[in-house]
């Protein structure tokens, strides 16, 4: 397969390079800009992901709506992957607060709450663009392990996964 990767930070892209299985980089084309950036080369992929981004766009409903027109409708089964974190009291208790602040796990300020999207809201954007809902999981993250599972009751009120098709 070949692999688009796009971030706005060129030291993300960096660390993403260095990471890489040997002989696998060949087929990753790496953009340092933004979803913008993208759609304006008029690319579209079979399957988009944004994995723990959109909780830090400044305008999550744009974004959103940019990254629906990447998706391939061309053959029918073009795909969007979201994970993000729920705009809940528990998100903020466990993302910021203990996260940030009790157990530094990341640097304080990485969350702004007022960013955390509702699931609701991330379905509004696409189903209006066109995609359909195909799954919504909860996730959780160990860390003790340091892994992320599937949440065991789904509950999506921290963290979550949304997959969406045409």
């Amino acid at each position: 397969a070949n692999v688009t990767a796009v971030d706005a930070a060129e030291e993300n892209i960096h660390a993403c390079k260095t990471r890489i299985r040997p002989g696998l980089q060949k087929n990753i084309n790496f953009i340092n800009g933004l979803v913008e950036d993208v759609v304006d080369q008029e690319h579209t992929y079979d399957v988009v992901c944004c994995l723990e981004v959109i909780e830090h766009v400044s305008s999550p409903k744009h974004f959103l709506k940019l990254c629906t027109r990447l998706i391939n409708r061309k053959n029918g089964n073009g795909s969007l992957i979201i994970s993000t974190m729920n705009r809940t009291v528990k998100s903020y208790a466990l993302a910021i607060v203990a996260a940030e602040h009790v157990f530094g796990k990341v640097p304080v300020g990485t969350h702004d709450w007022v960013k955390f999207v509702k699931p609701s809201e991330i379905e509004e954007v696409i189903h209006a663009n066109g995609l359909n809902t195909e799954q919504l999981s909860g996730m959780m993250y160990n860390p003790f392990l340091r892994t992320w599972h599937l949440h065991p009751t789904n509950s999506v009120d921290v963290n979550y996964m949304l997959i969406a098709s045409t």
